[in-house]
């Protein structure tokens, strides 16, 4: 068995490892980088399908928000960036609906879940504070809903799971640097390029990919990771006294045989429970390409209707719909997340199927001429992904002291990073 031999083993190539390489690299410690995948970025997906001008995110899509040092970075780097429409609409029986007051009712709602939050150590879930609020004031009744429908279907979290602590930092963290969903115009990718050079060296020359860590043997001060070199290269044990470990929290959950799981040895009691009481979510994303923007000639009863950032239809498969508005491409985005999660096909047959039928409920249009607009379906399930298996990490009632139980090291040997070990609200967040 071949043997690779260095100061740090870093698993995963996603942002939390790449910003972790470079600065590790910078310290001047001899770093390898194991990555499953054959590229870079983890769960940002970015694809560039021939014939289409414009990128397709299969992953990660909005900066959101200032946040410091990040920014400059990609501010630095050239990064191009754009403000999203975020107006929201609805449909119903093929008749559009702008939901003006979409933001004010979440935004009463947030406001009672940090006055809970701030007055009472008590953390209960999202659904049975909304019943709460519902008891004390019958007219916050449109306004929970549109809550319990925005955190589990655009945080992926299930509202019967989520604690409201969780939710109250998350909007306080997200107050803190600005509410704006700023898409990147050449690709979501372009943010990893601050990323990939360290004092004039390239990251591709640190990182294996095509590297499926099996198993993690560990004692103080020395770590051997085992790892399969797909595809049928054999297995390649790699050495080193530290191992960072930036998996994503599905990765971790995972148990032999599930592809993607590790095994660590000896086994890491002191983080089954924070491993087993913190929860992912799953989304499964389809960005759907056409021949035109018909959307842009659809009429909503009393104007036009181009300029439509996100629309809901609780009829159709696939329920939740965006533009890229600004940017006039020819492009729709679906969503499935939470508790609708798995209900879409793998098929690319029967998912074409599917997303004719849903954008034929949301716009009131038959079938035939969806069928005649649409030229592709690119999918991907972050749920059923081996090395993601979920979209971003939450916290239930009284979690947050397990995320820190997550990122703490195990004997100056075992370190943890990534977004399910951010414990200042911006969990989910590329930044």
């Amino acid at each position: 068995m071949q043997n690779i031999n260095s100061d740090v083993i870093v698993i995963g190539a996603g942002i939390a490892g790449l910003a972790a390489f470079q600065r590790l690299h910078a310290s001047g410690l001899d770093v390898t980088v194991l990555e499953a995948r054959d590229r870079l970025g983890g769960r940002i997906y970015t694809i560039r399908p021939s014939g289409l001008h414009y990128p397709v995110e299969l992953g990660a899509e909005f900066v959101h928000g200032h946040f410091p040092g990040f920014w400059e970075r990609l501010d630095l780097a050239g990064v191009r960036l754009n403000d999203t429409c975020v107006n929201h609409w609805t449909s119903l029986n093929g008749v559009l609906k702008s939901e003006a007051d979409y933001f004010s009712l979440l935004e009463t709602f947030f406001a009672e879940l940090e006055k809970q939050t701030s007055e009472t150590d008590e953390d209960m879930t999202l659904e049975d504070f909304a019943a709460l609020l519902m008891q004390r004031d019958p007219n916050m009744s449109s306004g929970c809903q549109a809550a319990i429908d925005f955190v589990e279907n655009y945080l992926a979290a299930a509202g019967g799971q989520v604690g409201i602590k969780f939710l109250a930092q998350g909007e306080a963290a997200a107050q803190s640097i600005g509410t704006e969903a700023l898409q990147v115009l050449d690709g979501y990718d372009n943010i990893l390029a601050p990323f990939l050079q360290c004092d004039g060296q390239a990251i591709n020359d640190s990182v294996h990919f095509n590297t499926v860590v099996k198993t993690i043997n560990w004692q103080p001060g020395q770590v051997t990771v085992i790892a399969n070199k797909t595809p049928h290269l054999g297995e390649v044990a790699y050495t080193a006294a530290r191992v960072l470990i930036t998996v994503p929290l599905g990765v971790l959950k995972a148990q032999p045989p599930a592809p993607g799981a590790i095994v660590f040895s000896p086994p890491l009691v002191q983080k089954q429970k924070a491993i087993d009481g913190l929860s992912m979510g799953t989304i499964e994303r389809v960005v759907v390409t056409f021949v035109s923007r018909f959307w842009e000639d659809l009429k909503d009863g009393s104007s036009g209707f181009p300029e439509f950032g996100f629309i809901h239809c609780a009829e159709a498969p696939i329920a939740h719909w965006w533009s890229q508005y600004p940017v006039r491409s020819p492009v729709l985005i679906g969503w499935v997340s939470a508790a609708s999660a798995g209900i879409l096909p793998e098929d690319p047959a029967l998912l074409r199927i599917s997303v004719i039928k849903s954008l034929a409920l949301v716009f009131g249009m038959k079938h035939g001429y969806i069928e005649e607009q649409l030229l592709n379906c690119l999918y991907h399930d972050w749920g059923r992904d081996p090395f993601a298996r979920g979209a971003y990490s939450y916290q239930g009632p009284g979690a947050e002291d397990l995320v820190h139980q997550l990122a703490a090291p195990i004997e100056n040997t075992l370190f943890f990073a990534g977004e399910a070990t951010e414990s200042s609200g911006f969990t989910g967040t590329v930044h």
